[in-house]
């Protein structure tokens, strides 16, 4: 897979999918891959409210269970 550039509409992509998952009232789980935590802001949570990140998780420095935000929309 070739890298994909900024600007390109991959999180809005993505928050727009799983919002739409959600409305339909289907488990979704994203993923927020970004150091910036992008999709976390698209959705609402604030960087210092949340409990950890994807790489705490694959570094096993914390549970994916512990690092899960639910959203409003469920």
């Amino acid at each position: 897979m070739p890298f994909l550039k900024g600007g390109i509409g991959k999180t809005t992509t993505a928050v727009n999918l799983v919002a739409a998952f959600a409305i339909a009232e289907k488990k979704a789980l994203l993923i927020d891959f970004d150091l910036s935590g992008a999709c976390s802001i698209s959705l609402g949570f604030e960087n210092e409210r949340l409990k950890g990140d994807i790489f705490q998780v694959i570094s096993f420095i914390k549970y994916i269970d512990s690092v899960v935000h639910q959203t409003e929309l469920q």
